[in-house]
C-alpha cells in the first residue's frame, strides 16, 4: 500500500526546488504545478511550522509540512493516510536534510548538495511505499553511496 503521494521542496517564494510525484492524480505537470501553488497558499503564513511537524488536510490529500530557514517540506499522502507516518517521513527527511549538510539547510546549499537531498528521498521512499524513516539510517546510507561513488571515481 502507498503511503507517499508526493514529496515536495519549495523555497519561501513558492518556487519548486524538487519534487517527487508518486500518485497518478498528480500525475500531469499542470496538476503539479496547481497543487504545489496551493500548499503553498495555505502554508506560507503559517509560523508554527518554523519549530514543529503541521498537518494539512485538503480535498483529496493530507499534506504534512515544515519550515527550515528559506525551504518548505512538504510529504503529501492520501485524505486517508496515517498523519503519524507522514509525520515521521517529513521529519526523518528534515533530520537527515541537516545532517547530512552540517545544519545548513538553505536554497543555496541544498541547490548545491541537490544530489544528497535526491538520495535521501530515494533512500526513504520507493514508488510511494516507506522503505526507511529513521535519519540515522538514511544519512549512514546515504553518506555511504557517495563513499563507493568516490572510490569508484579514484580507482
Amino acid at each position: 500500500m502507498d503511503v507517499v503521494s508526493a514529496i515536495i521542496l519549495m523555497d519561501d517564494k513558492g518556487n519548486k526546488v524538487y519534487g517527487k510525484y508518486m500518485s497518478s492524480d498528480l500525475a500531469s505537470a499542470k496538476k503539479q504545478l496547481e497543487f504545489e501553488r496551493d500548499i503553498f497558499k495555505k502554508t506560507a503564513r503559517l509560523a508554527t511550522a518554523r519549530q514543529d511537524v503541521e498537518i494539512l488536510p485538503m480535498k483529496e490529500h493530507t499534506v504534512v509540512f515544515r519550515f527550515e530557514n528559506d525551504l518548505m517540506f512538504f510529504v503529501v499522502g492520501s485524505a486517508t493516510a496515517n498523519e503519524v507516518l507522514l509525520q515521521m517521513v517529513v521529519s526523518g527527511w528534515h533530520e537527515a536534510a541537516c545532517n547530512v549538510l552540517s545544519n545548513q539547510v538553505d536554497r543555496r546549499t541544498v541547490l548545491e548538495n541537490l544530489e544528497y537531498v535526491i538520495l535521501i528521498i530515494d533512500e526513504m521512499v520507493d514508488d510511494g511505499v516507506l522503505l526507511e524513516i529513521d535519519s540515522v539510517v538514511v544519512m549512514q546510507r546515504v553518506i555511504l553511496d557517495e563513499r563507493l561513488v568516490s572510490a569508484a571515481g579514484a580507482g
